[in-house]
């Protein structure tokens, strides 16, 4: 009688034990199927740093909301043609963050300036004092034209390189503090975007002759089209529409109009 309870009481524990692992699986089954997901991209394989994203790099994967990085991509599209700062590893969410636009200008002073450069364009550095600087007005994204003269010409002036693109004023460090707001007005150094044939011309120049820079109106730099650029000094505008009386609440009639 005693093996009989016995066996019964084992077998009501193992019953138990059943009863308790399938309400757990069920809730657990129950509280993964409730939780909210989110697409996002993540590395297909181990991606190096340098490298130009292709579609087979990238796969997107449903992820708990819960799990997923701030400032993930969600799209695969969006990055196509990009390249990758750091190496990323298979299944690591990609961050916008990590890569950069190739050819294009970027705010990013973190950026490699070799991914800003387009094909068959070079960034080439230059000294210049507070008369070549036009005394501080030198922006990034300006353009200028470079003059010559040289001496051995009974120091005749000569044009040398036209709309020339500048890159960044100053130095590395200077243009990575400006991201917190320190505008750069002292300088000492320019970057600017050259060709192969510019840049040669600009070295035998600096060998031989003195520079001095003109700035460009930025419409001519930036090759936008004339018709598109009007002449605005004799354009008059209207904030007031014919016929409407302002009341200003203490101010008369006649200061008003003024």
């Amino acid at each position: 009688m005693k093996k009989i309870y016995l066996a019964a009481t084992i077998v009501a524990i193992i019953a138990g034990f059943a009863t308790y692992f399938f309400a757990m699986q069920i809730k657990e089954n129950s509280s993964i199927k409730d939780v909210q997901k989110a697409n996002v991209v993540i590395a297909s394989k181990d991606i190096p740093a340098n490298t130009i994203l292709t579609a087979d790099m990238l796969m997107v994967a449903k992820l708990p909301v819960t799990s997923v990085t701030g400032g993930t991509v969600t799209n695969i599209d969006d990055v196509i043609g990009y390249m990758t700062r750091q190496s990323i590893a298979y299944g690591e969410q990609l961050l916008l963050s990590r890569v950069a636009m190739v050819g294009k200008e970027s705010s990013d002073q973190s950026n490699r300036l070799s991914y800003n450069l387009e094909k068959g364009r070079f960034a080439y550095c230059i000294s210049v004092d507070n008369l070549q600087g036009m005394c501080g007005f030198l922006k990034e994204g300006d353009y200028i034209d470079i003059y010559e003269i040289n001496a051995e010409t009974e120091n005749k002036t000569t044009l040398l390189l036209q709309n020339v693109k500048i890159f960044r004023v100053s130095n590395y460090m200077a243009n990575l503090a400006q991201q917190g707001g320190a505008e750069i007005t002292n300088y000492s150094e320019l970057v600017l975007d050259l060709n192969r044939e510019e840049i040669v011309k600009l070295s035998d120049a600096q060998r031989s002759s003195a520079l001095r820079f003109a700035l460009v109106p930025y419409a001519v730099g930036a090759g936008i089209a004339d018709d598109v650029v009007e002449d605005l000094s004799e354009k008059e505008i209207s904030t007031n529409a014919p016929g409407i009386t302002v009341n200003i609440p203490g101010v008369s009639e006649s200061a008003a109009a003024e």
